[in-house]
C-alpha cells in the first residue's frame, strides 16, 4: 500500500505499472493505455460547451504545440499539464450546467445509467459512475481484448440512440472524445471515486438531479461514496 493509505483496493485493481508497457496516442488531448488498467473517465453532450469556451481550450491547444517544437524532450510530461490544465478548465465549466442539459431529465439519465451497466463484468468492468445534467464521470476497467475506446463508443451510441429517439430528435449527442487517466494506486482510485460522489453538491444540483451509482462489489470491500448525501 503507498503512504497512509491502508484500505485494500476493489478485486482485480491493478494501478498504473510505470515499469510496463504504456501506448499514447494524441488527439486535442492524450490519451494513456495499458493492459488490465482502471481508467477514471469524464465524457459529456455536444453542447455542453459554448464555442467561447471551446476557443480558449483551442488556444491553450495552440500553446502547447508551440511548446512541444521548443521542448521537445518533454512531450509526456507536456501533454499531462495541458490535460490536466484542460480537465480542470472543463469541469468548472460543466459545473455551471451549459448548453441544453438534456440529462436534467430522470428518464434520459436512466437510459445512461442502464448503457453504462449494460456489458457490466462482460466487456468491462463498472466501478462507479454518475450522471450529471450535461456530462458523466465513471470509472472503468476494460475486460479481456476490448478496448477503453470501444466501450465508450458502444455506451455513448447506445445511450444517443435511445434518448434522440424517445426525444424526436436526431445529430450528435456526446461529444466524441472523451476525458481519460489511468488510475495510479488505490489511494488515487478512493480520490477518484471521492470525486464522482461529491460532484453534485459541488456543482449546486438538487437532490434527484443525477444520478450514483457504485458496485456492490466495491461497497462490500468499504469502497463507496463518503458524503452529506448518504
Amino acid at each position: 500500500m503507498k503512504g497512509h493509505f491502508f484500505l485494500d483496493p476493489p478485486p482485480e485493481f491493478q494501478g498504473l505499472d510505470p515499469d510496463g508497457e504504456i501506448q499514447l496516442y494524441e488527439r486535442n488531448l492524450p490519451h494513456w493505455r495499458q493492459q488490465g488498467a482502471t481508467y477514471f473517465v469524464t465524457f459529456r453532450l455536444v453542447d455542453s460547451l459554448p464555442k467561447s469556451k471551446l476557443n480558449e481550450l483551442k488556444s491553450l491547444r495552440d500553446t502547447l504545440a508551440q511548446e512541444l517544437k521548443n521542448w521537445p524532450s518533454d512531450q509526456d510530461e507536456l501533454w499531462k499539464q495541458h490535460a490536466k490544465m484542460v480537465m480542470k478548465k472543463s469541469e468548472g465549466w460543466l459545473d455551471q450546467r451549459l448548453g441544453s442539459c438534456v440529462l436534467r431529465n430522470d428518464s434520459n439519465r436512466k437510459i445512461v445509467h442502464d448503457a453504462l451497466l449494460y456489458f457490466h463484468m462482460k466487456r468491462h468492468e463498472t466501478g462507479a459512475f454518475v450522471v450529471m445534467p450535461n456530462h458523466v464521470h465513471t470509472l472503468l476497467r476494460p475486460l479481456g481484448d476490448y478496448s477503453l475506446e470501444q466501450i465508450l463508443r458502444s455506451i455513448k451510441r447506445e445511450s444517443a440512440r435511445k434518448i434522440n429517439a424517445e426525444s424526436g430528435k436526431s445529430g450528435a449527442f456526446w461529444q466524441e472524445e472523451s476525458y481519460d487517466r489511468i488510475v495510479r494506486e488505490p489511494e488515487h482510485l478512493w480520490q477518484c471515486l471521492q470525486y464522482i460522489g461529491k460532484n453534485p453538491a459541488k456543482a449546486n444540483l438538487g437532490q434527484g438531479d443525477d444520478r450514483r451509482w457504485v458496485s456492490e462489489t466495491w461497497r462490500e470491500c468499504g469502497w463507496d461514496f463518503k458524503d452529506e448525501q448518504q
